[in-house]
């Protein structure tokens, strides 16, 4: 039985980076896909849907452990360092005073990230790619039932997301060889780990950040449904309010206190604009004065992003229940609601 000394807070941030990969439901997707995957000196996670490895050389120990018990107890340990070492049914660290810790292991590995294609040759992924997919994802559609909309759209030219209510096009060039769609939860871990590279293969595209992890996502070629129109919308100028960002920012402490798909609301009347974020704590309201004379109307907007559309441009054009930002590289526009009272 041999024994490594490893440094704890690497670990934990190995271990970490892999998150994605794992199941998001109780019940395995796949075998061990609850588990963290050791194998090769690299650790591994994979769903079904997300695939990721990185470098972690735990003593050339190899097998499955689950991964909430691991993650758990190593950041409750106080060691800077732990000495690691396996038995034929367990993965054992020792600390300081004598403390040892056992983790379940399972010698075989059945985890069939095998399955997923090996990627040949990385390249760089374009400066406004994660800026792009960062404005894609909080248009995307939670509704299962409408596949293509819980998916973001990648072609050559330009990156796009709609959820029925609104809908984002961001142009840039991809380097992608043809267009594909990707499941908005699959891809939008790219954007906080900084993924710098990517690879396609006939099923799956491949991202890599500068850390050696990689994060594969399953793409689909199904045509993406052709929202061209949209972008046409010609209506009456408005500008919007200094400082709808920051209000922005607060009302979504309450907007994502929600089970549900956390949007604020933005309302439109005579004059003002008010925003207001609710939910299961609270709610924040704030009004802004605008340059709008019509009948009221509404909208719904991920926080985020309406915090990236103001700080980007600030000019906003209304017509027949549709409101469009034009920031020239991207356009953004959301279906409006009449208000009542």
């Amino acid at each position: 039985m041999s024994t490594k000394t490893i440094d704890r807070e690497t670990l934990i941030q190995q271990l970490e980076s892999v998150q994605p990969g794992l199941s998001q439901s109780a019940r395995e997707s796949v075998e061990q896909s609850s588990c963290y995957v050791f194998k090769g000196g690299k650790v591994m996670t994979f769903n079904d849907e997300i695939a990721c490895t990185q470098e972690c050389d735990i003593g050339g120990a190899e097998g499955a452990v689950a991964s909430k018990v691991l993650l758990e107890i190593l950041h409750k340990l106080g060691e800077d360092e732990l000495e690691v070492s396996t038995t034929d049914a367990e993965l054992l660290f020792k600390g300081k005073n004598g403390r040892k810790i056992a983790i379940t292991r399972e010698a075989d590995c059945l985890l069939p990230i095998d399955d997923v294609e090996q990627p040949t040759k990385f390249v760089a992924l374009p400066e406004e790619f994660l800026d792009a997919i960062k404005m894609a994802r909080d248009c995307t559609s939670a509704d299962d039932s409408q596949f293509q909309l819980t998916c973001i759209s990648i072609t050559p030219d330009y990156i796009e997301a709609c959820d029925n209510t609104q809908y984002i096009r961001i142009t840039v060039d991809t380097k992608v060889k043809s267009p594909i769609m990707v499941r908005r939860d699959s891809i939008k871990y790219i954007v906080d780990l900084g993924m710098s590279k990517f690879c396609e293969t006939e099923t799956w595209i491949h991202f890599k950040n500068p850390k050696g992890l990689m994060l594969s996502c399953r793409r689909f070629v199904d045509e993406y449904p052709d929202f061209s129109k949209l972008l046409k919308v010609k209506g009456t100028a408005i500008t919007l309010p200094k400082g709808l960002g920051a209000a922005a920012d607060k009302a979504a402490v309450f907007a994502t206190d929600t089970t549900e798909d956390p949007k604020v609301l933005i309302e439109l009347r005579q004059g003002k604009l008010r925003i207001k974020g609710k939910g299961n704590s609270g709610w924040y309201s704030e009004i802004k004065q605008v340059n709008y004379e019509g009948d009221p109307l509404s909208f719904r907007i991920a926080p985020g992003l309406l915090i990236d559309i103001t700080k980007k441009y600030n000019a906003a054009e209304i017509t027949v229940g549709r409101l469009k930002v034009d920031g020239g590289k991207w356009t953004y526009v959301s279906c409006l609601v009449p208000v009542e009272g």
